[in-house]
């Protein structure tokens, strides 16, 4: 019987949207804090915080995948990921958990969804889940304003 590869996937949400990501791709989960503005910045840059003497740009997921906006709340999270030398935070509603997926559950992703294409879709329970593609949605615009 042949072992089915697995891998682990963060899921969060925006709205009743759910998300993932690989989990190695993220390196903390942490609380929503202070974010200074950038003038002139692409619409889905908040602007930016300090984390640990290094300063982060902060991404609007709604802004990026085009949903409703919503008043930042305490409740609100950051994604903390890097992308190369440069490290980001990413604002979302809530993190579901970490989900244990087998290669089996999920398919590949060949259409667009919300004007991304994911690097696959995960089954989670009766939820497909689009797992994003980090280094496809963030383009180098971003930090040209950090």
């Amino acid at each position: 019987m042949n072992a089915v590869e697995s891998y682990k996937l963060l899921i969060f949400s925006n709205d009743e949207n759910h998300y993932a990501f690989h989990v190695e791709e993220i390196e903390r989960v942490m609380r929503i804090v202070d974010v200074t503005p950038v003038a002139d910045a692409p619409f889905s840059l908040l602007g930016v915080f300090n984390l640990h003497g290094k300063t982060l740009p902060v991404i609007s997921l709604r802004r990026l995948f085009s949903l409703n906006e919503k008043k930042i709340g305490l409740e609100d999270i950051l994604l903390i990921s890097s992308l190369g030398k440069r490290s980001i935070a990413l604002l979302a509603d809530a993190v579901l958990g970490v989900y244990d997926c087998k290669r089996d559950e999920t398919s590949n992703a060949e259409e667009s969804f919300l004007g991304l294409v994911p690097k696959e879709i995960a089954q989670w329970g009766d939820t497909l889940i689009p797992v994003i593609d980090m280094e496809k949605m963030i383009n180098a615009e971003i930090f040209k304003h950090v």
